[in-house]
C-alpha cells in the first residue's frame, strides 16, 4: 500500500456549530487514528465530542467522492 493512501482528512462539526478539520491515519483496516482536538467540539473541552464526523482518504479529494461517517471509539489525550 501507497503511505498516501492512508491518510483521511477529517471534518467534524456539532449541533451548535463548532467545526473541527484534520487528519487521520489509517492504522488497521477500518481503524483511524487522529489527534484528540479534531474529535472535539471545544478545545477546552475534553469530554465533548463532536455530532457529526466524517472521513475521506486524501487521495480521492477530486469531488466526486462522498465522506464516509466515522464513529469515535476512543478520545483519551
Amino acid at each position: 500500500m501507497i503511505i498516501s493512501e492512508s491518510i483521511y482528512v477529517t471534518v467534524g462539526w456539532s449541533k451548535g456549530g463548532s467545526l473541527s478539520f484534520g487528519t487521520a491515519f489509517m492504522i488497521a483496516p477500518g481503524i483511524l487514528a487522529t489527534v484528540a482536538h479534531v474529535t472535539y467540539k471545544n478545545r477546552d473541552d475534553n469530554q465533548s465530542v463532536q455530532d457529526n464526523l466524517r472521513v475521506m482518504r486524501y487521495v480521492d479529494i477530486d469531488g466526486k467522492q462522498k465522506m464516509e461517517v466515522a464513529t469515535v471509539i476512543d478520545n483519551r489525550c
